[in-house]
């Protein structure tokens, strides 16, 4: 299982094994990799793109703008860049 994040993580849990309790504890940071932009025709022209699991819109009258204009907003809702995604991918 992956799991993305963007703040410090702390995981704890307790367990045992063979009588003895053995107990964990993990603080690290977790980056987030890869944020999905779903892509569609705006009825009015040109194009529009939504994050999924994240309140990031954008639109542009083609493709190569909308591209740039998603990196943008990107860019924009991830001010600090040790918390921005690696790979920005779109789906139309």
């Amino acid at each position: 299982m992956k799991v993305y994040h963007q703040e410090n993580v702390n995981l704890s849990s307790q367990m045992r094994y063979n009588n003895f309790i053995i107990k964990v504890h993990v603080s690290k940071y977790i980056p987030m990799i890869e944020i999905v932009f779903l892509v569609e025709d705006d009825p009015d022209g040109g194009y529009t793109a939504s994050a999924l699991g994240y309140s990031i819109f954008t639109q542009a009258d083609d493709l190569a703008s909308l591209q740039i204009m998603i990196h943008d907003a990107v860019d924009c809702h991830f001010s600090d860049e040790n918390n921005r995604p690696e790979i920005i991918r779109y789906s139309k």
